[in-house]
């Protein structure tokens, strides 16, 4: 029984900070940026690191840990496992916060201007790991913009796209919709909002360029 739960709970801080970090690090990267085929492999790495993270408090606290960690071996005879609060809150850092934290430390530099260079050595930038010029421009626009696609049958639309604005990337296609839509000259200018308009949707496969303008 004793090695069952050693066993158990040696699983689990070896694989369970790893997972929780790459949860946060997967919500906080858009999934064209990311891949699950090596999931088990990242996870333990990331579990590494959390616990290289946390490693000071680890070696100040160890004569505690390990003092619980052997009366594991006794609960057979004894019926009853120590309990210290200070391994308790080096168990959350390890499963909780040390993932959290360390994930978002990630995700803001692999997000940062100033790592994409260094990152690009490596192969890791935003640039080498965006397969469409369209993921690029949508994933790295934040002030939002003004749109004009110009479509198939040669008909130009218009509108604007904000926050209330949605757009597909890979692998989901492509295709967007506009929270609002203008009119579009023939000089190819924005008119009148469209009266009643409450946005409009533009299928990717009807596009035949896209025109973007800041707002202003």
């Amino acid at each position: 029984m004793p090695n069952t739960v050693e066993a158990l709970i040696v699983i689990v801080l070896l694989v369970a900070p790893g997972f929780l970090a790459w949860q946060v690090l997967s919500a906080r990267i858009p999934s064209v940026f990311r891949s699950n085929t090596h999931f088990f492999v990242v996870s333990f790495q990331l579990s590494v690191l959390v616990h290289l993270l946390i490693s000071p408090l680890t070696y100040l606290w160890v004569d505690r840990i390990v003092a619980i960690w052997q009366s594991f071996n006794s609960v057979s005879s004894t019926g009853k496992v120590g309990f210290d609060w200070i391994v308790f809150c080096w168990l959350f850092l390890i499963l909780f916060v040390g993932p959290i934290l360390l994930a978002f430390l990630f995700s803001s530099i692999w997000r940062a201007n100033w790592s994409q260079y260094s990152l690009g050595i490596i192969g890791l930038s935003r640039v080498d790991l965006t397969p469409h010029a369209w993921d690029w421009f949508f994933l790295t626009e934040e002030n939002g913009c003004w749109i004009v696609a110009e479509l198939d049958d040669g008909s130009k639309v218009g509108g604007e796209f904000g926050t209330n604005s949605f757009v597909s990337i890979a692998p989901y296609g492509r295709d967007i919709y506009l929270e609002k839509l203008y009119e579009i000259t023939e000089d190819g200018e924005f008119g009148e909002e469209l009266k009643d308009s409450i946005g409009g949707w533009i299928s990717g496969e009807s596009i035949k360029s896209l025109g973007f303008y800041r707002v202003e």
